[in-house]
């Protein structure tokens, strides 16, 4: 698992661009704020530790950005 936060990412970043071979990106962009930048968070899940996702989270407001998975 590689998880990232302050990502600064939003709808104009593809997850094309963001692809890490063997991995599955599951991310919480901060678009809905009353910050103009930073924020976001990220999860890169190993394939084969998780082939099936049972749920995914994600939330995003002023305060909290929050990506949760599971397996």
């Amino acid at each position: 698992v590689i998880a990232l936060q302050e990502t600064w990412l939003d709808n104009t970043v593809t997850d094309d661009v963001l692809n890490i071979e063997g991995f599955k990106l599951y991310r919480s962009d901060r678009c809905h704020s009353v910050k103009k930048t930073g924020g976001g968070a990220a999860l890169y899940i190993r394939n084969e530790w998780c082939d099936e996702v049972d749920r995914v989270i994600v939330k995003s407001n002023d305060d909290l950005d929050f990506v949760a998975v599971q397996c």
